[in-house]
């Protein structure tokens, strides 16, 4: 026989038993929602990495980053000594034409000025000479493209060939190798892809 007090007690464990079947399904659900969510974003993400679009702003991140490493080194035949005359003029205007056709605005400016710069302080006849260098291992991590913008992120890994040059003895090279993460910012003028804005980090233990 039922009583009041029994009734209650089986109202109040179905009502926990279904409550808790209740919360479940949803859990599954929102769990099943969020896998769903990322999935559709890696399709995507794949998507926009595979796209003609992506591919050629991938080589204008990887030049640029190319061009930074190897502006500012000698023609052939160098053999040290200051860099001055004609060697430095042709090289003062190969860095301002290599760098167009990578970044546009207050970027290229920058990357000009930074490069002839540093293409004058080596007219001492002592000093730091960069005799090569380049790019390993470049990967773009993320992508996003917007109509005429995009942003990127990338790792590589950047070296140089640096001597130091003392006026008498041959040049002894070293070739330090850095880690770095790369962040970029693009817009597409007549057709191409140009770097707007640049950010670079050495990775922990890297750099200078």
């Amino acid at each position: 026989m039922d009583t009041p007090s029994s009734i209650r007690r089986r109202r109040f464990g179905a009502f926990i038993t279904h409550g808790w079947a209740r919360w479940v399904a949803l859990a599954a659900l929102f769990a099943l929602l969020a896998l769903g969510s990322l999935g559709v974003a890696a399709w995507y993400q794949a998507r926009v990495a595979n796209s003609p679009d992506a591919i050629s702003i991938g080589k204008v991140c990887y030049g640029a980053l190319l061009a930074q490493q190897t502006v500012t080194t000698p023609p052939p035949g160098y053999h040290g000594g200051p860099i001055v005359g004609a060697t430095q003029q042709q090289m003062l205007d190969r860095a301002a034409q290599v760098f167009a056709q990578y970044y546009t605005g207050q970027q290229l400016a920058y990357e000009v000025g930074a490069s002839q710069g540093a293409i004058r302080g080596e007219q001492g006849v002592t000093g730091n000479r960069i005799l090569g260098g380049g790019v390993q291992r470049f990967a773009v991590t993320q992508i996003a493209i917007h109509g005429a913008t995009a942003t990127v992120t990338a790792q590589a890994i950047i070296w140089l060939d640096v001597a130091q040059d003392d006026g008498h003895d041959p040049l002894v090279v070293a070739s330090p190798h850095n880690a770095i993460s790369a962040n970029f910012a693009l817009v597409r003028s007549h057709g191409r892809w140009l770097i707007s804005a640049q950010t670079v980090r050495f990775a922990s233990g890297s750099g200078p």
